[in-house]
């Protein structure tokens, strides 16, 4: 081979061995969970607002967000 090829082989390990050594490192980041999310909740003894249509309400009661799980709920299946 011609001498131009091995310098374009040794740029290229070069530049990988660059590459790994300067990427960042990733923190693995823990998973939500329920507190961390920033969700409206409902206080016992609060007035319950009827609205028709839409429109933004400032003080707002939630009595369903819906379902918030990140786990597929367990199916048992039938044996014999």
């Amino acid at each position: 081979m011609d001498p131009g090829t091995w310098f374009y082989i040794a740029m290229l390990v070069v530049s990988l061995v660059v590459q790994v050594a300067m990427r960042p490192k990733i923190e693995h980041a823990k998973p939500l969970s329920i507190d961390d999310l920033n969700v409206p909740g409902a206080e016992e003894g609060r007035d319950i607002s009827v609205v028709f249509g839409t429109c933004w309400i400032e003080d707002f009661n939630v009595l369903d967000y819906g379902d918030l799980r990140n786990e597929p709920p367990i199916k048992a299946s039938g044996g014999k």
